[in-house]
C-alpha cells in the first residue's frame, strides 16, 4: 500500500537527480563552448554551427531530464490519490452507531484520544470522520486527537506535491541570479511539513478551520445560554492561536450581549479584546497581508517597524516567513530554523 512517505521519498530523490544532472548539463556545456572558442574561427560557418549544436543539445537534453523525472514520480502520485479515494467508498456502519450514540454528550480530549485510537488503528475513514465533528462541536481541533485530515486536505497536499514538482522542473535554474522562490520546491523542510500535515502530526494546521467553525457554532447557537456554553467550551480547548482567532472574530463581530458574556464565564477575557487587543491583532493581519506581496526590503522592514511592539506580530512574521521565501530571506537572513506553524492567522468575520 502506497503511502506519503514513499511519494515523498520519491520527490526527494527526484529533486536531488534533477539538480545534480542539470549542474552536470551546465558543466558539460560550458566546457564544450569553451573547447569550440579555443579551436574554431569566432562567427565563422563552422563555429556557428557548433554552438548551436550545443546549445540544441543542452536543451533538448534538458526537456529529457524533466521528462524522465516527472514520469519517475506521477504514477506514485496517481496511486496514493486513488488509495484515498477508495478508502471513503467503505463505511463501517455499526461504529457509526456507536460513535453517533455519543455525539451529543460533552467530551473532553482525552475522552476523545481513547475513542480514537481504537478507531484510528482500524483506518475508517468515516469513523475519523465522525470523531472530528465531535471534537469540533467540543472546541477541540482534530489533529489534537490523531485524527486524519479530510479527503479534500489529502488530495490537495497530494495536488501540491504535483504542483511543486512541475514548477521546480519548470523554474529551477542554477544559473540565474535570484533563483530562491524555486529553490525552497521540494525542499527538505516543505516535505517534512507536507508529511506533518497530511498524517496530521502537525496539531496547529486546523487552527483556523476549528477556531472558525467554533465561531459559527457559537452564532448559530439557539439560545443566549447555549450560546455562552459553545463559547466557554471553545475557549477551554482552543489552542492559544485558536482562541486569538476567535475572540477577535467575536468582538469585532460585536454582537455577544453582556448578560451571555458573563454567563461564558469569560467577561473579563472580551473585555481585554474590545479595550485593545481586537485593534492590535487586526493591525497585525493587515501587517503581514500588506508586505506578503512586496519586494522592497527596505518598505517592508518599515512595515514591521511601525509594529514593533505588537503581541502579535512575531508569531504571524514567523508564519508568513514559513510559506514567503523573500520574507524570509529579508527578516531572516541567516537561515535560522522559524519553529511555527502554518498561516493560520487571517480572519474573515462573514
Amino acid at each position: 500500500m502506497k503511502t506519503i512517505n514513499d511519494v515523498v521519498g520519491r520527490l526527494k530523490t527526484a529533486r536531488i537527480n534533477f539538480k545534480e544532472e542539470y549542474r552536470r548539463l551546465i558543466e558539460k556545456r560550458d566546457a564544450d563552448l569553451k573547447h569550440m572558442k579555443e579551436n574554431l574561427i569566432m562567427n565563422s560557418p563552422s563555429y556557428n554551427e557548433r554552438e548551436q549544436e550545443i546549445k540544441d543539445t543542452f536543451q533538448k537534453t534538458m526537456a529529457e531530464l524533466k521528462i524522465e523525472e516527472m514520469e519517475a514520480v506521477v504514477p506514485h502520485i496517481k496511486e496514493l490519490r486513488e488509495q484515498e479515494i477508495k478508502r471513503t467508498q467503505k463505511i463501517d456502519e455499526v461504529a457509526l452507531a456507536k460513535i453517533n450514540a455519543i455525539s451529543n454528550i460533552p467530551l473532553t480530549e482525552m475522552e476523545l484520544q481513547a475513542l480514537n485510537s481504537t478507531y484510528n488503528a482500524k483506518g475508517d475513514y468515516w469513523c475519523n470522520r465522525a470523531l472530528a465533528v465531535i471534537a469540533e462541536n467540543n472546541g477541540i481541533v482534530p489533529a489534537n486527537i490523531g485524527i486524519e485530515p479530510t479527503l479534500d486536505i489529502k488530495l490537495a497536499l497530494i495536488d501540491e506535491l504535483s504542483n511543486q514538482l512541475e514548477k521546480m522542473l519548470a523554474e529551477w535554474n542554477p544559473e540565474q541570479k535570484h533563483n530562491y522562490r524555486a529553490d525552497v520546491l521540494l525542499d527538505d523542510m516543505v516535505l517534512e511539513r507536507v508529511v506533518e500535515r497530511y498524517t496530521n502530526g502537525y496539531v496547529e494546521v486546523d487552527s483556523k478551520r476549528t477556531a472558525t467553525s467554533a465561531y459559527w457554532k457559537i452564532k448559530t447557537a439557539s439560545s443566549e445560554n447555549e450560546r455562552a456554553i459553545r463559547i466557554n467550551n471553545a475557549m477551554r480547548n482552543l489552542s492559544q492561536d485558536g482562541k486569538n482567532m476567535l475572540m477577535y472574530k467575536l468582538v469585532t463581530e460585536n454582537k455577544i450581549p453582556d448578560f451571555t458574556k458573563q454567563m461564558s464565564g469569560l467577561s473579563d477575557v472580551f473585555a481585554e479584546w474590545e479595550n485593545g487587543k481586537a485593534k492590535e491583532y487586526g493591525y497585525a493581519v493587515n501587517t503581514i497581508k500588506t508586505i506578503s506581496t512586496m519586494e522592497d526590503e527596505t518598505i517592508i522592514k518599515q512595515h514591521i517597524d511601525a509594529q514593533s511592539n505588537n503581541q502579535f506580530l512575531d508569531s504571524m512574521l514567523k508564519d508568513e516567513a514559513k510559506n514567503n521565501p523573500y520574507i524570509k530571506s529579508v527578516m531572516y537572513p541567516n537561515n535560522e530554523v522559524v519553529e511555527t506553524k502554518i498561516k493560520d492567522y487571517e480572519v474573515e468575520t462573514e
